[in-house]
């Protein structure tokens, strides 16, 4: 049971995506493991083979075919029904780069990054962190910035005047900052 969360996060990262908590955190083995149970609904090919296999179904049995599709396509994170339940966000890892994201974008000759402390993560933070400023600037839910820069306010110890999106952009320029000095 332990080896669920390092094998779906292996998975993951071979896709490019990572899960994470609603509120930014890392997800707990029930929340993978609720997201695991719900396959059987997101995923209609299970209910398509039991109709052939009965032969007869209702006309509602559509509603359960599709559930997971509506729920991908209503959703602002595009979340599955096992993701709701869960409390679970799916993240776009991949680097998508664009002359307009921060961590693309040349740095002035004359900045002065803010934050020294955002060394202190990962790249694959860093990478989290590029998809959940691309999330927020899809979805325009600005809750999620915030979660996620009080965390790495409170993991760092950074204190900021920033609004959160601000914040989190910073962060990533100082990071290219320091790691191509």
């Amino acid at each position: 049971m332990r080896d669920l969360p390092q094998r779906t996060e292996h998975r993951q990262e071979l896709l490019r995506l990572k899960v994470i908590a609603a509120d930014g955190g890392q997800p707990s083995v029930s929340q993978y493991l609720i997201r695991w149970l719900f396959l059987t609904i997101d995923i209609p090919s299970a209910w398509i083979i039991y109709a052939i296999s009965v032969q007869a179904i209702p006309w509602w049995w559509i509603i359960f075919i599709f559930a997971g599709l509506i729920c991908i396509i209503v959703t602002p994170y595009s979340q599955r029904i096992g993701d709701l339940v869960a409390g679970t966000i799916l993240i776009d890892t991949r680097s998508h780069t664009s002359r307009r994201t921060p961590s693309s974008r040349k740095l002035e000759e004359d900045y002065h990054p803010r934050y020294p402390k955002v060394m202190q993560l990962s790249d694959k933070d860093i990478n989290t962190l590029k998809g959940i400023i691309n999330t927020v600037s899809r979805t325009r839910d600005y809750d999620l910035s915030i979660r996620i820069a009080e965390r790495i306010r409170t993991k760092l110890d950074i204190p900021s005047d920033q609004d959160s999106l601000e914040f989190l952009q910073t962060l990533l320029k100082d990071y290219n900052y320091y790691s191509t000095r």
